[in-house]
C-alpha cells in the first residue's frame, strides 16, 4: 500500500544538504576525480603555456570645466554637460584608429620596434579610473619596454590631436566672432533708428520724463475736480431751500403769534361756559362767537404770511436753480475735455507700449554686441596660447612582472572550477540514475513504505578476520547479533507493525525481476521468524526457476518435489532446515498452468491447513515483471514485500510491479533493498540507516562471536 506515514520524506531528501552532496561524491568518486583532475589539467596546460604578456599604463587626466566658444542669444543656453558624460566621451575618443596608426607611424623606425595599426588596436584598453576624471592607457606587449612605450606614445599623441584641435577651434571661433561682430553693429544701429523714429511718429516727445499728454491730462483733472465741487455745492443749496416749504407751517409772525394766544384764552372760555351754560344762554353764545372771531383772524392772517413766504421762497428757488445750472455747465464741458485728452493719452501709452518694446530690443542687440565685443578682446589677447583640457599626470614605466597570465589566480579559479563541473556532473548523474539506493529515495520516488535494506552478507563481515559462510542465510543461525541478522529483525518487526501478529500470518515475498534475492531474503527472514520462537515455513512457489531446495537438509527437497500435486498431502512433506526449527515446502511443478496450480483449490487447502499450523508463512513467489503467477497468490496472502535490487533494478520496473499488484487484493506492506553493499552504503548512502553504521558498529557481534 501506498505510504501515509511518512509526509515530509521528499522535503526531507530534496533539501540541499552538504553531507548528501559529499555522498554523492563518494558514490561516483571515480567520475569526480576524472573529470576535475582532467579540468585542472587543461587549466595548468593553458597557464603554463601562455606567452606572458606585460602591461604598461600611463594616466591623463580630464579638465571638465569647459568654456563655451561662443556666447549665444538667438537660443537659450543648453545646460552644461555632466562630468561622467564628459569623461566618457573622452574615452571613446580616445579609441578613435587614427591614434593607433599615428602611434604605428613613430614606431616605424629602424631603432624602435616596428608595430602595426592592428597591433595596437588589439592591445590597448582605455578606461576610466573609477569615478574620477582620470583615465587609464593600458597596452600590452611581450616585451616590457616596448608596452611602456607605446602607452606613453599613445597618450602623447592624443595630447598633441587635442592642442592641435584647440588652436583649429580658437581659429574658426574668432573668425566666427570678427563676422558676428559686425553683424551685431548694423542690429545695433537700426534698432535705435527704429525707436527714435517711432517717437516722432506718434508724438512721443517728451519734457521732463512726461510727455504732453499726460501733463495735459493733469492740468484738466484738477479743474474738473473743483467744477465738479461747485456744482454738488449748487444742488446742494437749492436742495436745502426747497425743503424750507416743508417748515412754512413752523413760521410764525408776531401777529400770528398774537393771534394764536387770543385763540387759546378763547378757547379756554367757551370750554368753562360749557361746564356752566347750556348752549341757548347767551354767556355760552358769546364766547362761542368769541372763538369762531378769533379763529377768523387767525385764518387770515396765515394765509398773508403762507403768500408773503412764498413770493420769496420763489425768487430764492430760480436764483439757485441758476446757479446749479452754470455748475454743471462747467462740469460736464471740463468733461468732456477730460474724455477727449484720456483718448488721446490712451492712443499714447498703446503706443508707448510698442516704444518700450522696441527700446528693449534694442538695449538687448546692445548688450549682445558688447558680450560679442569683448569675448572677442579676450579671444584676441589669448590667441596663440591654448591649452587642452588634457593632461598627462602619470608615465607609463616598464613593468617587472608579467601581468598575464596570473598563474596563482588561474590555477585557484581552475580549482574551483574543477571542482564545480566535477560536483554538477555528479549531480546531473545523481539526478539521471533511475536506479533506488535508499529507503528515502523508495518514499520520496515510489510513495510507498520503505522496508529496512536488506545487506550482502560478505558487506557485513570484515574481509580480514571473518571467514563468510557458504549460504547468506547461514549467517542467521551463525551470527544472530550480526548487523546482517539484526536487518531481517527489522524487517520482521515492520511487518508486524504494520499489520496485526493474526492478520499477517502469510507474507508474499516478490520482486520485479529475478535474481533480486527474494528467495535468499525468504529464508532468512524464515529464520529469524524461527529463531524467536516463531513456527514459520517458507513455501517456494516459483515454479518456473525454484532455488529453495539449495536451503534444505539432505534428501528433503526430493521429497517435496517427487511427488504427485495432491496439495493436501504436500504439507506432511516439509523440509527441514538444517539450522534452525524452519521449514521449507517445495511445490511440484506440472505440464499445465502454474497459475492454475496456485490458484487453484488444492492451493487453498493447502494454505488452510498451513495457517492453522503456523505462525508464519512465507511465500517465495515468482517476479512480478516476469509472471502472472503473483496474481494467482494474491487470494492466499495477508501482505505482500516488494523486493528491489540495490543499485541494480531500475525505477520504472519497480513502479510497474507495484501498480500490478494495486490492481490485486495484496496489500503491500513496503519496498525493501536487497543485496544491499553495506560498506559502500556506510560512505555513500546517505538517507539510509546504514551511513551511520561506524558510530554503532560496535553494537552488533560478528558471526563468530555470536556463535560462541
Amino acid at each position: 500500500m501506498r505510504n501515509k506515514s511518512l509526509p515530509d520524506s521528499g522535503s526531507l531528501i530534496e533539501r540541499l544538504d552538504i553531507e548528501a552532496i559529499l555522498s554523492s561524491c563518494r558514490r561516483y568518486a571515480g567520475q569526480f576525480c576524472v573529470i576535475s583532475v582532467g579540468l585542472l589539467a587543461v587549466v595548468f596546460l593553458f597557464t603554463f603555456l601562455q606567452t606572458p604578456k606585460y602591461e604598461a599604463t600611463a594616466q591623463i587626466r580630464i579638465d571638465t570645466q569647459v568654456r563655451p566658444v561662443l556666447p549665444s542669444t538667438e537660443l537659450p543656453s543648453e545646460p552644461a554637460a555632466k562630468i561622467d558624460q564628459v569623461i566618457d566621451t573622452e574615452v571613446e575618443l580616445l579609441h578613435n584608429r587614427a591614434l593607433a596608426y599615428g602611434v604605428a607611424k613613430q614606431f616605424s623606425g629602424k631603432k624602435t620596434p616596428k608595430i602595426s595599426a592592428d597591433t595596437v588596436v588589439e592591445n590597448i584598453t582605455i578606461n576610466r579610473s573609477g569615478e574620477t576624471s582620470l583615465i587609464n592607457i593600458n597596452f600590452w606587449s611581450d616585451n616590457p619596454q616596448t608596452a611602456a612605450a607605446v602607452a606613453n606614445a599613445y597618450a602623447e599623441i592624443y595630447l598633441g590631436q587635442q592642442i592641435v584641435a584647440k588652436r583649429k577651434a580658437a581659429s574658426q571661433k574668432n573668425a566666427l566672432l570678427a563676422e558676428r561682430i559686425d553683424e551685431m553693429a548694423v542690429a545695433v544701429e537700426d534698432a535705435e533708428r527704429q525707436v527714435q523714429n517711432f517717437k516722432n511718429s506718434e508724438d512721443l516727445m517728451s519734457v521732463e520724463g512726461a510727455t504732453l499728454a499726460e501733463q495735459s491730462i493733469a492740468s484738466i483733472d484738477d479743474a474738473l475736480a473743483k467744477a465738479l465741487a461747485e456744482e454738488q455745492a449748487a444742488i446742494g443749496r437749492l436742495g436745502s431751500a426747497q425743503g424750507a416749504s416743508a417748515r412754512l407751517a413752523a413760521a410764525r409772525t408776531p401777529a400770528l403769534e398774537a393771534l394764536l394766544s387770543r385763540h387759546a384764552a378763547a378757547e379756554l372760555d367757551w370750554k368753562q361756559a360749557r361746564r356752566i351754560y347750556r348752549p341757548d344762554h347767551p354767556g355760552y353764545q358769546a364766547a362761542r362767537a368769541q372763538v369762531d372771531q378769533v379763529a377768523s383772524s387767525l385764518a387770515e392772517e396765515e394765509l398773508r404770511a403762507k403768500t408773503a413766504f412764498s413770493a420769496r421762497r420763489d425768487e430764492e428757488l430760480d436764483r439757485l436753480r441758476a446757479e446749479a445750472r452754470a455748475a454743471s455747465g462747467r462740469r460736464i464741458s471740463l468733461s468732456g475735455t477730460v474724455g477727449t485728452t484720456k483718448l488721446a493719452l490712451a492712443r499714447t501709452n498703446s503706443a508707448k507700449v510698442q516704444l518700450d518694446a522696441l527700446e528693449r530690443k534694442a538695449q538687448a542687440v546692445r548688450a549682445t554686441y558688447e558680450v560679442y565685443l569683448t569675448r572677442y578682446q579676450e579671444s584676441t589677447i589669448e590667441a596663440g596660447a591654448e591649452q587642452t583640457n588634457v593632461s598627462i599626470v602619470s608615465r607609463a614605466v616598464a613593468p617587472l612582472t608579467p601581468s598575464k597570465p596570473n598563474k596563482v589566480m588561474n590555477l585557484i579559479l581552475g580549482s574551483f572550477l574543477a571542482v564545480g563541473m566535477a560536483l554538477s556532473s555528479v549531480v546531473a548523474l545523481a539526478s539521471m540514475d533511475s536506479r533506488l539506493s535508499t529507503p528515502a529515495e523508495i518514499a520520496r520516488k515510489l510513495g510507498v513504505r520503505a522496508l529496512p535494506s536488506l545487506p550482502e552478507m560478505a558487506s557485513t563481515l570484515d574481509k580480514k578476520t571473518q571467514v563468510p559462510p557458504t549460504l547468506p542465510p547461514d549467517l542467521i543461525a551463525a551470527g544472530p547479533g550480526s548487523a546482517f541478522a539484526e536487518q531481517y529483525r527489522k524487517l520482521l518487526g515492520e511487518i508486524y507493525h504494520d499489520q496485526q501478529a493474526d492478520q499477517a500470518k502469510i507474507v508474499l515475498i516478490t520482486s520485479s525481476l529475478p535474481d533480486e534475492g527474494k528467495t535468499t531474503s525468504a529464508v532468512c527472514l524464515g529464520r529469524v521468524a524461527a529463531l524467536t520462537g516463531l513456527k514459520a515455513i517458507v513455501v517456494d512457489c516459483d515454479l518456473r526457476m525454484p532455488s529453495l531446495h539449495r536451503y534444505c537438509a539432505s534428501g528433503d527437497s526430493e521429497i517435496a518435489s517427487e511427488g504427485q500435486p495432491d496439495y493436501h498431502a504436500l504439507a506432511e512433506y516439509v523440509g527441514k532446515d538444517p539450522l534452525t526449527d524452519l521449514e521449507l515446502l517445495i511445490l511440484p511443478g506440472s505440464g499445465g498452468s502454474h497459475a492454475g496450480q496456485l490458484g487453484g483449490q488444492e492451493m487453498t487447502a493447502l494454505i488452510a491447513i498451513l495457517r492453522e499450523s503456523h505462525d508464519l508463512i512465507i511465500l517465495d513467489g515468482p517476479p512480478v515483471l516476469a509472471s502472472s503467477d503473483v496474481l494467482a497468490l494474491s487470494n492466499h496472502c495477508d501482505t505482500a514485500l516488494l523486493m528491489c535490487r540495490w543499485r541494480s533494478t531500475a525505477l520504472n520496473a519497480v513502479e510497474e510491479s507495484l501498480s500490478i499488484l494495486s490492481r490485486t487484493n495484496i496489500p503491500v506492506a513496503g519496498v525493501a533493498l536487497s543485496m544491499v553493499d553495506w560498506r559502500k552504503q556506510a560512505r555513500e548512502g546517505y538517507g539510509d540507516p546504514a551511513f551511520y553504521s561506524s558510530q554503532y558498529g560496535s553494537y552488533f557481534q560478528s558471526g563468530d562471536e555470536s556463535a560462541a
